[in-house]
């Protein structure tokens, strides 16, 4: 009794689309702190040393430093090899004459220190020292990150919600488009005694058609963004949490099986309380 029609198609097309953004939202949002935990790992913590230090003096500061159990890793880069890496980035024309670098210690800090932003107490304590010329952490860059992902993140949020308003306007509209000309068809099985339940069967099962091949797509349309961006960006793989991706699919999809049977649930019932004057306006 019921096929696709061209309304029934642009439905699962917006559902889908609806389903995809609100996805992709619930990965970006559990993932959110994973990412800025790398970025967090990936801003060093540099210390810029003064020119008079020996040996002996490196190596006393790095013991010293050792044994603070907020820094994870401690990496030495002399001005020599500092000057190296530089030539080797931006060419050797870039410095002329004196090496203008410093010796510097390259801390990582561990993921407590920055979740509760002890890396700018650090910083203070270390100014103080004797043998520290300047050091400093690109913590504006972090909080620019937050800031952003988290603006993109509601964005995301609003566009799937406007979506998914729109989706069941659309849904709504084709349903009450098939129920007007089904509208004899539904009068006969009531005349002749039908219950509700056997009336609304086809329409349940259209609405779980919609739901299944929406959340198809939609899972689809992630999984092969998923991919490109791993493949794409290195990066991508390391904050990526297959179990918590997995977990968003399977729930995107159990609400694409659920919320349209539902809702047509709902309007069915509407209809079928409607009076026959109702019906035919």
């Amino acid at each position: 009794m019921l096929k696709f029609k061209p309304g029934t198609v642009l439905s699962i097309l917006s559902f889908s689309i609806s389903l995809f953004i609100l996805g992709f939202y619930l990965i970006v949002l559990i993932h959110l702190s994973n990412l800025i935990r790398i970025v967090n790992q990936k801003t060093p913590f540099v210390i810029e040393l003064k020119d008079t230090l020996s040996d002996s003096q490196l190596a006393s500061i790095k013991n010293d430093l050792s044994k603070n159990n907020g820094i994870r890793k401690i990496e030495f880069i002399s001005r020599e090899e500092g000057l190296k890496l530089m030539e080797k980035q931006l060419g050797k024309d870039f410095i002329s004459g004196t090496n203008p670098l410093k010796d510097i210690y390259k801390l990582k800090l561990s993921d407590k220190y920055l979740e509760n932003d002890m890396a700018e107490k650090l910083a203070e304590d270390l100014k103080s020292r004797p043998w520290v010329e300047t050091c400093y952490f690109e913590k504006d860059n972090v909080d620019d990150l937050k800031s952003n992902l988290s603006s993109f993140n509601s964005v995301l949020l609003i566009i799937a919600l406007i979506f998914i308003i729109l989706s069941f306007i659309l849904i709504y509209n084709n349903l009450k488009f098939i129920l007007h000309s089904d509208r004899f068809q539904i009068k006969t099985m009531e005349l002749v005694g039908a219950s509700p339940d056997f009336i609304k069967k086809p329409y349940i099962k259209l609405a779980v058609k919609i739901g299944v091949f929406s959340g198809l797509f939609a899972v689809m349309i992630i999984v092969m963004l998923l991919l490109f961006l791993n493949f794409k960006y290195d990066i991508f793989n390391a904050f990526l949490d297959y179990g918590l991706t997995a977990l968003v699919l399977f729930v995107i999809f159990i609400i694409s099986i659920i919320s349209p049977p539902v809702f047509i649930n709902l309007l069915v019932n509407k209809y079928l309380k409607m009076t026959d004057k109702q019906r035919h306006r």
